[in-house]
């Protein structure tokens, strides 16, 4: 069996791709030109060099395909990015899906977000059937999220099988001076200086093997939130310190003095363009944390999510090897 996968060099996708060659499939990968993939050398991979505005590459690409797993997204906060990236996650995820349906794919996986979910004001934690609200303060990142799942969802009302995974902050060790890794880096470089609010977060390995297991699944048309569970920023950032044989953290960077910090990124980002170290959202996010509740992914797929212990261990030995820490 062939999957056509996009994001290949991202975080997920690169454990995706690892996933893929170990259960067997054969795979066909969609990279840009300018896509670094010198990390799956030796891997038995067809390479389409390309994008996800070509409609009739994506067509023609999946023809000998019969599954699609979509991990291709831009993350962005950058509000000098928000356009590209409303149309990379909604147009690009709108264009796979057509593809997908022209071509006969069998299934879909999509790799969604929990960012793509409803809110609650009453600290009841999320789950996937939490409602939507536009009235709700949302990053322009959630937004297409969003509108990108509509689109998956309408080719499952024309007739497409599709799976929808919505995982919390992903953690692995991809580069650390991008996403999630970037925290990581911090706390090795920062490592007595800690935040308020909760991380709520999911191994990368269990978000591959999850994403793989649902292309044939039995149950199908369904979405899954993925997240192993949450923990404060500060025990997070205790953990990670111990791993990388730093000092523990003692001093608490607060909301007021992010907001601060959060107009002189603005600034800088402006001056320089760039994208800011922190944002408005960053600042929101800390002042409202979430709780998620994956209790259908355990009961329907039989999750055994790994602990923020193991992961953590995992990633510092990972960053000690690739960044020859000492």
């Amino acid at each position: 069996m062939k999957v056509f996968l996009t994001g290949a060099s991202g975080l997920v996708g690169t454990h995706l791709v690892h996933q893929l060659v170990s259960k067997g499939f054969d795979i066909k990968a969609l990279k840009r030109q300018d896509s670094v993939v010198t990390q799956f050398e030796g891997a038995n991979i067809e390479w389409v060099e390309g994008d996800l505005f070509n409609i009739h590459l994506l067509i023609e690409s999946m023809l000998d395909c019969d599954f699609v797993l979509h991990s291709a997204a831009l993350v962005s906060f950058n509000p000098r990015e928000k356009d590209l990236m409303l149309k990379t996650n909604i147009e690009g995820t709108k264009n796979i899906v057509d593809a997908a349906l022209e071509a006969n794919i069998k299934r879909l996986v999509y790799v969604s977000s929990v960012a793509a979910l409803g809110k609650t004001d009453n600290g009841d934690a999320i789950d996937e059937d939490t409602k939507w609200t536009s009235n709700d303060e949302r990053a322009n990142y959630d937004i297409s999220k969003f509108n990108a799942e509509l689109e998956v969802w309408r080719g499952a009302e024309e007739g497409l099988e599709v799976n929808v995974v919505n995982p919390s902050v992903i953690l692995g060790d991809g580069d650390w001076d991008r996403s999630s890794s970037k925290l990581f880096k911090f706390i090795y470089n920062n490592s007595k200086l800690y935040t308020e609010g909760l991380l709520n977060f999911v191994d990368v390995r269990d978000v591959a093997e999850q994403c793989v297991f649902l292309l044939d699944a039995t149950v199908c048309n369904e979405r899954f939130l993925l997240c192993a569970d949450h923990i404060g920023f500060k025990e997070f950032y205790s953990k990670v310190a111990l791993a990388f044989g730093k000092p523990s953290p003692t001093i608490l960077i607060s909301t007021t003095v992010l907001s601060v910090w959060q107009k002189i990124e603005s600034l800088r980002a402006s001056i320089f363009k760039v994208s800011p170290l922190i944002t408005k959202e960053t600042i929101r996010s800390l002042k409202r944390p979430s709780k998620y509740n994956n209790i259908k992914s355990v009961n329907l797929l039989d999750v055994r999510y790994r602990s923020v212990d193991d992961t953590i261990a995992w990633i510092t030995q990972s960053y000690f090897k690739k960044y020859e820490l000492v």
